[in-house]
């Protein structure tokens, strides 16, 4: 079954390169026998113009399977992107010196308590360990920004992914869009003052580890009610999107194992 399925899909975008010359012909094809029937050039070109419309209808019939192989294609790009985002976490946590076995069980626990996948987290964690922050800071920062991000309207997901883009890229806007209102360049201006240096002698650590003394001053009343807003309409949409990432990623993966030649480029 997988077999004649991986034949059906390779095949297809095989019949669109075909049907495309078949088109090119015929339209050739009724210029020249409007050209050889003379008197009869009208019945000549109608003719023709016959052949590109079945062209045309035949097209338009494979387009819509050529449409399947290319959803199919980014199902299995995002099953593949899953992957190396947990293989790449573990890694890290590797190098850091914690253990890429606990990490993932922590990462998984996480991420079923937030609504999203562990796969998902999996790129933020990763980014956010190489600014220097612990495995329980990284924790730490996913649960304040699921928080603050549940309480102005959004998912847990798009909010940890603007509040790990703010810390990263040193960017205050991205809190904003996850519902902080807060200044990053103060932050680092008092955790500076607290460590007797200037901002501009601060490491990327710091930087980091002051965003997110930021980010759980901002977030305190949001934590205490994280549980409440998970439990209730507001944690609705992150098990929506969880169950909607996850039947990507199952049939992505499917797609792999089943028909691998009619993904490739």
């Amino acid at each position: 079954m997988a077999e004649a399925l991986e034949t059906v899909f390779v095949n297809i975008e095989a019949r669109l390169s075909k049907l495309e010359s078949q088109l090119n012909e015929s339209v050739s094809t009724s210029r020249r026998k409007g050209q050889e029937a003379g008197q009869g050039y009208t019945e000549g070109f109608q003719r023709g113009t016959k052949g590109v419309e079945e062209a045309l209808l035949r097209l338009s019939q494979i387009a819509i399977g050529g449409a399947i192989v290319q959803q199919f294609r980014a199902l299995a790009a995002e099953a593949s992107q899953s992957r190396i985002a947990v293989d790449l976490f573990a890694r890290q946590l590797e190098r850091t010196g914690q253990s890429a076995q606990a990490g993932l069980a922590a990462l998984d626990q996480v991420a079923s308590r937030l609504g999203t996948l562990p796969s998902s987290l999996a790129d933020n964690a990763t980014q956010l360990l190489r600014q220097g922050l612990s495995f329980q800071e990284v924790i730490t920062v996913f649960e304040r920004a699921a928080a603050s991000g549940l309480a102005a309207g959004k998912s847990t997901q798009q909010a940890i992914d603007a509040v790990t883009q703010a810390i990263v890229n040193q960017q205050s806007i991205y809190l904003n869009y996850a519902g902080i209102s807060q200044n990053l360049d103060v932050a680092y201006k008092e955790f500076a003052r607290s460590l007797n240096k200037t901002t501009d002698e601060l490491t990327q650590q710091e930087r980091a580890q002051a965003a997110v003394a930021l980010i759980v001053k901002a977030t305190k009343e949001e934590y205490e009610d994280l549980d409440r807003m998970l439990g209730g309409l507001g944690g609705t949409p992150a098990q929506l999107n969880k169950a909607q990432a996850q039947l990507r990623q199952e049939l992505g993966t499917a797609v792999q194992q089943c028909c691998p030649r009619a993904i490739e480029d």
